[in-house]
């Protein structure tokens, strides 16, 4: 069993049971611990009393048992490092479409709307659901509604700006953060998007009902998704694969 290999067992160990620095530190008072009673009892063995050499060994011993020990610290440490990194990705993202999630989202609005308040920028917020989702789910089966998904995803990201983000919120509800487009480009996105071939398969296609809102200021966070959920339910009551813009409206301003 190589030494990355131990590395990954004693991490999945601890992980499930107790705390990495608790194991280390017990591993190495074991480990010194048992090399001086042996070299005690050597001595004493042969002896018959505690000779100074058996107690220099007994001193050395420990330094020769830490230095590997220490190696496998740093070897778990750096493990440690890649899967805590790991796991907060798949925090982030929706395991089904690899696209960013509610959380993710939440933090990019917000972190959108501080940075507008600072440098006095704009930008907008994209809603948009699949049209028919339901009706493929009936149809076809929730594989072939899974299909629609990732193919949606798969579609949009090539589509978008380097600084656009794309986010999953729920079942067939996606959102795009346009940082610094006002309506205008927003609106030439979504354009785009419906003009975009998503298909669950060949002969199955995918449709988007979407609705803009550029932020304001003076309005609250709350207010946006409002408004840009509004405009979503007003392109479907319209028939669907359309984009429809949010008009500003006296919303409760932000705290």
């Amino acid at each position: 069993m190589g030494l990355p290999h131990l590395a990954d067992r004693l991490i999945d160990a601890v992980m499930r049971r107790g705390s990495l620095g608790a194991l280390l530190a017990v591993s190495v008072l074991v480990a010194v611990a048992l090399t001086e009673v042996v070299c005690v009892a050597m001595s004493l063995w042969l002896r018959g009393e505690v000779a100074s050499d058996y107690l220099l060994t007994g001193a050395v011993a420990p330094i020769a048992v830490a230095t590997p020990m220490l190696a496998l610290f740093v070897v778990m440490v750096g493990r440690l490092r890649r899967v805590t990194a790991e796991l907060e990705r798949l925090s982030r993202h929706d395991p089904l479409t690899l696209a960013l999630n509610r959380r993710a989202f939440d933090e990019a609005i917000a972190r959108q709307a501080a940075y507008a308040g600072r440098h006095g920028t704009t930008w907008s917020l994209m809603l948009f659901d699949l049209d028919g989702l339901k009706q493929i789910n009936d149809r076809w089966g929730h594989g072939r509604g899974d299909t629609a998904l990732r193919a949606t995803v798969a579609a949009v990201e090539p589509a978008l700006r380097g600084t656009d983000q794309l986010f999953r919120l729920g079942g067939d509800e996606f959102a795009i953060v346009l940082p610094e487009a006002g309506l205008e480009g927003a609106l030439i996105l979504a354009e785009r998007l419906l003009a975009l071939d998503v298909r669950a398969t060949h002969d199955v296609p995918v449709g988007f009902s979407l609705g803009v809102a550029t932020y304001e200021p003076d309005r609250s966070l709350d207010g946006l998704m409002a408004r840009a959920d509004a405009a979503v339910y007003a392109a479907k009551r319209a028939g669907g694969r359309r984009v429809v813009a949010a008009a500003a409206s006296p919303l409760v301003p932000a705290n």
